[in-house]
């Protein structure tokens, strides 16, 4: 029990939140510094960006590469303790936004990627990244595909960009591309070495022991105790060889030459045989950035090449990973955690359940009594999940968490302020401007075939390999064939009607049974398959029945794997699909295009605002309640401006199709089909009533503002141009549009007939 006189400390439950981007240019310091000024406001916790080591010149955090050291370039333990001292001196809490999904691989700057990468699968660390070490693709069987280079890799090698250096400090051998390192196996060693002993006369004695040593690593360890010990005996060779080759010159000198002479010589293709040779026993492939879409063998964050999955319900990972956090929940430092990307997990609820065992012995006792708001903690540790809810999905009551980051309420919010009955006028209007028909759930369903087909094809690639195997273990199933495959998993998780289902190993609840047979009915009547029972075998399968099927040989191990890699596919594939493609593409009202909004639905009554608010209240109490998050598309400000046009659909109708008529010399014809296109235009005119300045002189930056935007909106929607191929032609028919739009010389009418019409908004 705490002495009398002792302050009380932080809340475990937070009264309101203030979010903060730790980067760079804003650190611990930067924090401390603010926070009188944030318990002024009322704020209890403060929300903090991720904070733990990421890439050097990170903006955001995400890309961590060190769950258990301070970002260096936010701030180091006592820059950390004097922020949470000043936040307990003002009775305020810490809320971390913590990554166990995924982290930043590439360039120089991960210790367990690059002994990944050195030692393949003998790596102990190979365990905690989820990798297909067993792909059909048979060049990349045992090694990890590295899809890094800006361009073919004969032409990247053969242009001497791939360069092998010798470390001097600590006798490391790697391949170097820019900023991205390649560590060479210690097996390949004694080639190198034996190279430099006939270069020079006093080098074959000085280095025959350690080649003899790097000899014998070769043989793979069988488990972790021999692992660490090779790798021991490694570094000991390592550390040997740069201590001669800092004492011998003559070796230092020789072991130039041999690198010099490796690295080839641009202009003369012959001379990088030996490189290649090299990088061909390596336990990775390099290769060029576009071929991962189809061949990457690594899970990814969505289609982030330098984002690798982590296998977090891996146990050992799971204890390291946290071992920080985990210090923290003890010290009383940290009072709460916001999970990023849930849904990407293996188990999120497994995973939630081990998170809040492990609080349970750490957090102090005061923490744990002393609400400080008239109502104790639910669990352990405050946890919140960021969690995209469908608008029939409700966040599972079993799960120990407290809610989820506030995407939802932010959609409450805004449909309060959106007048219901303007959906069928701004329906007509929007359809007769593009002269065509929408429907916004078929756009969803075709951009997931997109995303499938493009984006994501290396995971549905991963996931069909890992379906047709059990559909070989079973004389019934055997004739499907792997296209079969790969078409029924394209088409049910097409159709899926959430962000994954949560299957485990225990079998399917009657929601997520639900969710599997709908998806499966959909897909079924829109394929063109000539036998529909394979979606009967992929559904049996998602849904773990198989495994206990009487008579069917299939490994119930292999049937619950599979099942749960499907789920951490479909949360990515609905993510990319509909909030990265079809909230660009249904641009009839972009109020509602918003992360886990509902925009073919308009506004939301007051009673369903008061009930939905209820519900929480009773379920989740403490749940987030945001009206602007950091993933959002568009400010609350910008939200509010347009959602007065469905209060005015008359006028608006009226107003577009008078602007069109007045900017329509300022479209151009690419590839026969204007440009900009009619879809993209509409969206240019919601953008400028969203984002129309106030005053006169904040017109100058408009145009590269709105540029930007739109550039980044076109790609997104991967319609008439996209992020990796960009159409070049079609991009500047827009950019030129915008400006000339945004001209007041070219387009003095048209500006002052916005501008009227916009302060009636105003």
């Amino acid at each position: 029990m705490a002495e009398e006189n002792t302050p009380p400390g932080p809340p475990p439950l937070p009264r309101a939140t203030y979010r903060l981007q730790f980067r760079k240019e804003f650190g611990f310091d930067d924090a401390t510094a603010l926070v009188p000024y944030l318990s002024s406001l009322g704020i209890s916790h403060l929300y903090a960006s991720p904070f733990l080591a990421a890439r050097p010149g990170s903006s955001h955090g995400y890309d961590i590469i060190d769950h258990n050291r301070f970002n260096p370039e936010v701030g180091d333990a006592v820059a950390f303790e004097r922020m949470v001292a000043a936040l307990h001196a003002h009775r305020m809490g810490l809320i971390l936004d913590f990554v166990p999904n995924h982290m930043g691989i590439g360039s120089s700057d991960n210790p367990w990627w690059l002994d990944v990468l050195e030692w393949g699968q003998s790596s102990p660390y190979a365990g905690f990244f989820d990798i297909n070490w067993s792909p059909t693709v048979e060049h990349l069987r045992g090694k990890v595909l590295l899809p890094l280079l800006g361009d073919h890799y004969g032409n990247v090698l053969e242009r001497g960009e791939l360069v092998l250096r010798f470390d001097r400090d600590n006798g490391s051998f790697s391949v170097w591309y820019f900023e991205h390192r390649f560590p060479i196996a210690v097996r390949d060693y004694p080639r190198i070495l034996r190279a430099v002993q006939a270069e020079t006369e006093g080098a074959g004695k000085a280095l025959a022991p350690l080649v003899a040593g790097f000899a014998r690593l070769t043989a793979k360890p069988r488990g972790a105790r021999q692992a660490a010990m090779l790798r021991r005996e490694a570094d000991a060779l390592r550390y040997g060889l740069a201590a001669l080759a800092k004492s011998d010159g003559d070796i230092a000198a020789a072991i130039d030459r041999v690198v010099d002479r490796l690295d080839g010589t641009p202009g003369d293709p012959a001379s990088f045989r030996d490189l290649h040779a090299l990088l061909e026993r390596q336990a990775y492939h390099i290769a060029y950035w576009r071929v991962a879409s189809n061949d990457i063998n690594y899970r990814r964050f969505f289609d982030i090449n330098d984002l690798a999955g982590l296998a977090i319900e891996n146990p050992e990972l799971f204890e390291i990973s946290h071992r920080l956090i985990f210090q923290l929940i003890a010290e009383g430092k940290l009072q709460g955690i916001r999970l990023d990307h849930i849904d990407g997990l293996y188990d999120p609820l497994e995973y939630c359940r081990r998170l809040q065992d492990r609080a349970a012995y750490l957090v102090p006792p005061r923490e744990a009594t002393a609400a400080g708001q008239g109502q104790q903690p639910r669990h352990p540790i405050y946890l919140l999940v960021e969690k995209i809810l469908a608008p029939h999905e409700h966040l599972r009551a079993e799960w120990p968490v407290d809610g989820t980051t506030g995407y939802e309420f932010m959609n409450l919010v805004n449909g309060v302020f959106i007048d219901q009955s303007a959906m069928e006028p701004l329906t007509e209007i929007y359809e007769r401007f593009l002269g065509r028909p929408s429907d916004f759930p078929e756009m969803v369903i075709a951009a997931k075939r997109q995303i499938l087909r493009n984006n994501l094809s290396s995971e549905l690639n991963v996931l069909t390999d890992m379906v047709y195997r059990i559909a070989r273990q079973s004389l019934t199933t055997r004739d499907f064939t792997r296209q079969g495959v790969r078409d029924a998993l394209t088409e049910l998780i097409a159709h899926f009607p959430v962000y994954r289902t949560y299957v485990t190993g225990d079998g399917v609840d009657g929601r997520d049974r639900h969710y599997l047979n709908w998806a499966m009915t959909q897909a079924r009547r829109d394929s063109s398959a000539d036998d529909l029972s394979i979606f009967d075998f992929v559904a049996a399968l998602i849904a773990t029945d198989l495994k206990r099927e009487p008579g069917r040989p299939y490994r119930r191990a292999d049937v619950i794997h599979a099942a749960m890699k499907f789920q951490q596919l479909t949360g990515p594939v609905m993510a990319k699909a509909f909030e990265d493609t079809a909230l660009y593409r249904f641009n009839r009202f972009i109020s509602l295009n918003e992360v886990g909004g509902e925009p073919e639905r308009f506004g939301v009554s007051p009673s369903a605002f008061h009930y939905l608010n209820a519900d929480r209240l009773k379920n989740h109490p403490f749940s987030m309640l945001a009206t602007a998050t950091h993933d959002h598309k568009r400010g609350e400000d910008v939200r509010a401006r347009l959602n007065v046009l469905s209060e005015m659909p008359e006028a608006w109708g009226r107003a577009v199709r008078r602007w069109h008529r007045l900017n329509r010399l300022k479209v151009r014809d690419v590839d026969g089909r204007p440009a900009p296109g009619r879809n993209d235009e509409y969206l240019f005119y919601q953008a400028l009533v969203g984002v129309w300045p106030f005053a006169e002189r904040d017109m100058a930056d408009l145009p590269d503002r709105v540029v930007a935007y739109m550039i980044k909106a076109v790609r997104e929607a991967k319609a008439r141009t996209n992020w990796t191929a960009p159409k070049v032609d079609y991009e500047e028919a827009l950019e030129n549009f915008v400006r000339a739009a945004l001209d007041q010389e070219r387009s003095g009418t048209f500006l002052a007939d916005f501008a009227a019409f916009h302060h009636g908004i105003a």
